[in-house]
């Protein structure tokens, strides 16, 4: 292994385990520069990890607050474990679902997630696939769980 692809697993490493601590108490994605925020605070417990996902690029950075008492959508933790872990953007230009709409900021993400297997929308309750994925819902700690360790690289 050469030095480049043990800095970019290490980069992968921070960046998941800086995710996994965010989205376990459920933040949202909006963020903007974590330094200039004026609801984040350097005494908040999460403000460092804001400032690392916001300098990697991986959370909004174009909006003034990060509001961190939201809830994430399931569409913002598809953004999140998409970038977190540098999965590589779908080219995809057909939804594989009914509720997610090509040209919704969210779509190429959530196909992404799709057809990397760690989103595959709701079931019925035969067991089913609805054709649904709500992007626009609040994800639940057992379902961004589910996302993240089917998600995450294993190294």
């Amino acid at each position: 292994m050469d030095i480049t692809n043990g800095l970019l697993q290490v980069r992968r490493k921070i960046a998941g385990f800086s995710l996994a601590m965010l989205i376990s108490s459920l933040f949202v994605v909006s963020a903007a520069n974590a330094a200039t925020f004026t609801d984040v605070q350097p005494s908040d417990w999460f403000y460092p990890y804001v400032e690392q996902l916001a300098a990697d690029g991986i959370i909004n950075t174009s909006v003034s607050n990060y509001r961190s008492a939201d809830l994430t959508t399931r569409a913002e933790a598809a953004k999140l474990l998409v970038e977190g872990f540098d999965i590589e953007m779908s080219d995809e230009t057909v939804s594989p679902f009914a509720d997610v709409q090509i040209g919704a900021w969210y779509a190429g993400y959530m196909i992404t997630a799709n057809e990397a297997g760690f989103m595959n929308g709701y079931k019925d309750n035969t067991g089913a696939l609805t054709g649904n994925a709500g992007p626009n819902d609040p994800v639940t700690r057992e379902q961004f769980a589910k996302m993240l360790v089917l998600a995450a690289p294993l190294i």
